[in-house]
């Protein structure tokens, strides 16, 4: 599944995934979990290796793991990955933007397999959300005051709306996974017309322009570039255009279509 929305199939290029065990575990008992450093992500993790096979090939590609547990991987499906014009070879008849399946297969480190089947495409963004609060991941800027304000602590007082001033004023910048395929037009390029290539954000069910979206290292806004951020994480940079405080449902949209999870944002009122 998406590791920033939980959501399953179908699952994108440039996204970061999360497989979780039942039934058994992927690691020996005693072994402990272990989490890797960008960019030595490796494809071999003590045993436990994820592998993906697409289209009718009979070779595929053991894919970066993150992050290894009893009962959870981490991994990621890299950007390079084309559903439609894959690296491991072309798919007869394939044209951009289809969708293909793809078998997973899972290595435990006894060295027992399993494998699943499911739906890989271009495009499936989900985005990160602070557990429990279903609030996003990511910063509110408030050009007024210079204010820099991480969205997961915002409440009433912190994350002011400046309407009278917008768009120029406030904006936020959250985190996503698996929307690499649809960037801003190239390195420090900003979007237009609140769109690229079919991908948007509803703010409260009203559709705000978007100004960026595509990997932190092309953020032209480099003081909205979130902490921490990684390879797999797209940064995605909105204009706040609301004047009245509250608790609003982000989504993320494709084609006028809600695709990914639902997360909220608190804004506070104007100061």
């Amino acid at each position: 599944m998406n590791s920033a929305s939980f959501a399953g199939s179908p699952l994108a290029r440039g996204a970061l995934l999360t497989a979780f065990g039942s039934g058994g575990s992927f690691l020996l008992p005693g072994s402990p979990s272990q989490s890797y450093s960008f960019p030595s992500w490796p494809t071999n993790a003590g045993g436990v290796q994820v592998y993906i096979n697409n289209c009718t090939l009979s070779t595929g590609k053991y894919l970066p793991i993150l992050y290894v547990s009893p009962t959870q991987i981490n991994f990621y499906l890299p950007n390079s990955f084309d559903p439609a014009r894959e690296v491991f070879g072309t798919c007869a008849g394939s044209t951009p933007g289809t969708s293909f399946t793809s078998t997973f297969t899972i290595t435990s480190q006894d060295g027992t397999t399993a494998s699943t089947t499911l739906t890989t495409t271009t495009f499936r963004p989900g985005v990160f959300f602070e557990p429990g609060t279903n609030k996003a991941q990511g910063l509110h800027y408030d050009a007024w005051t210079g204010a820099l304000t991480d969205l997961r602590s915002c409440n009433g007082s912190n994350c002011p709306v400046y309407g009278e001033y917008a768009p120029t004023s406030n904006r936020i910048a959250v985190l996503t996974t698996g929307g690499e395929g649809a960037s801003c037009g190239g390195p420090r390029a900003a979007c237009t017309n609140g769109f690229f290539s079919g991908v948007g954000f509803r703010l409260g069910g009203s559709q705000q322009r978007l100004l960026y979206h595509g990997p932190p290292g092309d953020n032209p806004y480099s003081y909205l570039n979130p902490p921490g951020t990684t390879l797999g994480q797209d940064v995605a940079i909105i204009d706040i255009t609301l004047g009245t405080a509250g608790t609003y449902t982000l989504q993320m949209t494709y084609n006028g279509a809600v695709t990914g999870n639902t997360t909220n944002v608190v804004l506070g009122p104007p100061n």
